[in-house]
């Protein structure tokens, strides 16, 4: 009887698991499949961006499409946005150099001599945050989501990735 009790105590986290792996899934679309309101809304957050490519995500049980391109000036751009428009979300790689000083500063006081390799700016909602991304003094990889006032910090979990 305890060994049925464990097979199906095994089944439902297998079962479990894989449900919540395939509810974030991503799905190349072509960019006219995308609608016209959420194209419309990624355009106006980044006027003039040639969009390359987009993807459909399922994010939290709600359908995002994620739009990539770059701007005029050839930076990469990622543009997250509802299929209503009305959630957008506007991802830019930036250099290290115009990250603003009190991230700088969180970000060293959160993890004390990392090598930042990489900076992205994210602004939703009204709000920017930006990410950094390098490795600890030990070589471990680090990521860290700080926002623009430097006050609120969040690292993730780098040991699964890449």
């Amino acid at each position: 009887m305890r060994s049925i009790s464990m097979s199906l105590l095994s089944f439902g986290l297998l079962v479990a698991v894989t449900g919540a792996v395939l509810a974030d899934k991503e799905e190349q679309v072509s960019l006219d499949k995308v609608p016209a309101a959420a194209k419309a809304a990624a355009d106006k957050a980044v006027p003039g961006v040639r969009w390359k490519k987009a993807e459909k995500e399922q994010e939290d049980g709600k359908t995002i499409y994620e739009l990539k391109g770059r701007d005029p000036k050839g930076k990469k751009i990622e543009v997250e946005v509802s299929p209503d428009g009305t959630q957008v979300s506007v991802e830019e790689k930036v250099s290290l150099d115009a990250v603003p000083t009190a991230v700088k500063q969180a970000a060293d006081k959160a993890v004390p001599g990392a090598k930042w390799k990489w900076a992205e700016q994210e602004t939703e909602g009204g709000k920017t945050f930006y990410e950094l991304k390098g490795r600890d003094p030990k070589g471990k990889k680090v990521k860290l989501e700080i926002s623009a006032d430097g006050k609120q910090v969040k690292a993730e979990d780098c040991s699964r990735s890449e």
